[in-house]
């Protein structure tokens, strides 16, 4: 238990201030556009057989289209460089080599545990056509921070049935950060696979926001549309929870307040307009640990949920920086049109809002999910948490932790444990590194199958 969650919090924020450059330019840039077909091409053969028919023949076959595009700016050139960095960044001696087989590791352990058809079997929820995981890349410019170009974007530009995640390359070697990709994997890259899924938590949004209306002090109806425009991040943010627990939103409050680079660390309490002058689609960064809450106290096989939202509470409340959410931006109604939005709506009954949005999208039960919730195939229980102790107990002793748990599990002891002691982040951060060699090495989908020997030979 943390006995002081907010200072351990901002002890860590300090240390990442000073060793990582979060937007900044690391690694090999993207190669030239000449080089590209050779680089594919190589990359390709490399990868597992599955993702040549639905994500390397694709990008190949595009290749000139996405460049064309890009120079159009149609699509920006960073997308073409995530999207063929899927592929190329496995070709032998790329740099980063070891910490992108260990990106894979865990997104693949991380997806699976959503979309694996098995465990979806078992729970009478429908199988996957394509079930699988994300490909992976690390940006050379980080400047848009992580990103994720689900499935569904994949196909719309090149046809293929497989999404790509991407890290800042500033990111490759700290993998305390990785939680983060719980969100982007186990969270919107699970979204979109289930088909009519966010339509679904969408259309019970008006039920969960009625009480909240009147004191959130916004036109009528403009609450919803606000929460529709947010649902995509808000219900990866859950998922996310379900994967990797309460540990994801404490290393959610640290990363955002972190990447804000102020002298005092804070999370931002208003959203504003970006790209063609919509608004923000992440919720205000000081509403995400409300979000989380909620899903949280939705956790009935999590015992220690009372303690874990206590402490993300006083996270909270420690990184608050107003009493008032801002909002100005372009907000859409659903269909072609937006309306501009200029308000701000009281903190606390926002904080309430969002509260309720968590919980209703971690107990909504789906037709997209055969009429279940998505606790019936993935949840963060007591079970998770006796193997998140036992990790926990290793990294103390600075001994190795390797296979001790799944990745999710690696992960949220690690944030953990740096949360509580940031003077141990690179001792922990290697024997995390240690952890997910092996994840990657005993992956089903990555790592390499073992003959199957007739003897084993003693020796001397």
């Amino acid at each position: 238990m943390f006995v002081d969650p907010v200072n351990g919090a901002r002890a860590l924020c300090e240390v990442l201030s000073k060793r990582v450059d979060f937007f900044g330019v690391a690694g090999p840039a993207m190669p030239p556009a000449a080089a590209l077909g050779g680089l594919l091409r190589t990359g390709g053969l490399v990868l597992p057989l599955g993702y040549r028919d639905s994500y390397v023949v694709p990008v190949q076959r595009e290749m000139e289209r996405l460049l064309a595009l890009a120079q159009a700016g149609r699509i920006q050139m960073s997308s073409v460089e995530i999207v063929t960095g899927g592929i190329v960044q496995h070709v032998p001696d790329w740099p980063l080599a070891a910490e992108l087989r260990r990106f894979v590791a865990v997104i693949s352990n991380l997806y699976c545990s959503f979309l694996d058809n098995a465990r979806r079997a078992a729970a009478r929820i429908p199988a996957l056509a394509q079930p699988l995981p994300p490909l992976a890349a690390f940006q050379h410019d980080g400047s848009s921070g992580p990103i994720t170009i689900a499935s569904d974007l994949m196909a719309h530009y090149v046809g293929g049935s497989v999404g790509v995640v991407a890290l800042p390359a500033t990111f490759a070697c700290h993998p305390i950060l990785w939680t983060t990709l719980a969100h982007e994997t186990g969270g919107h890259d699970v979204t979109h696979a289930d088909a009519g899924l966010l339509d679904q938590l969408a259309g019970m949004l008006p039920g969960a926001l009625a009480p909240f209306e009147a004191e959130c002090r916004l036109p009528p109806g403009v609450l919803v549309r606000l929460w529709t425009h947010w649902l995509d991040e808000a219900a990866a943010d859950v998922y996310a929870i379900m994967n990797a627990g309460p540990a994801f939103v404490e290393n959610a409050v640290v990363l955002l307040a972190a990447m804000g680079g102020e002298a005092v660390p804070g999370l931002r309490a208003e959203s504003r307009a970006v790209g063609a002058g919509l608004l923000d689609p992440h919720p205000a960064d000081i509403l995400r640990p409300h979000i989380g809450l909620g899903a949280i106290g939705a956790l009935e096989g999590l015992s220690s949920r009372t303690g874990a939202m206590g402490r993300i509470t006083a996270l909270a409340e420690g990184f608050c920086r107003a009493e008032a959410i801002t909002l100005v931006g372009g907000l859409p109604d659903g269909s072609q049109r937006r309306s501009a939005l200029a308000a701000a709506a009281p903190r606390e009954a926002m904080a309430r809002a969002a509260e309720a949005v968590g919980r209703m999208i971690a107990t909504a039960v789906l037709p997209a999910l055969g009429g279940l919730s998505i606790q019936a195939i993935e949840t963060w229980d007591d079970a998770d948490e006796r193997v998140v102790s036992t990790i926990r107990e290793g990294l103390a002793a600075r001994r190795s932790v390797a296979g001790l748990g799944d990745d999710a599990q690696v992960l949220a002891a690690a944030s953990a444990a740096v949360m509580e002691d940031a003077g141990a982040y690179d001792t922990v951060s290697g024997l995390l590194n240690e952890a997910l060699d092996l994840s990657f090495d005993t992956d089903p989908l990555w790592g390499s199958p073992a003959p199957d020997r007739m003897y084993l030979r003693d020796r001397a």
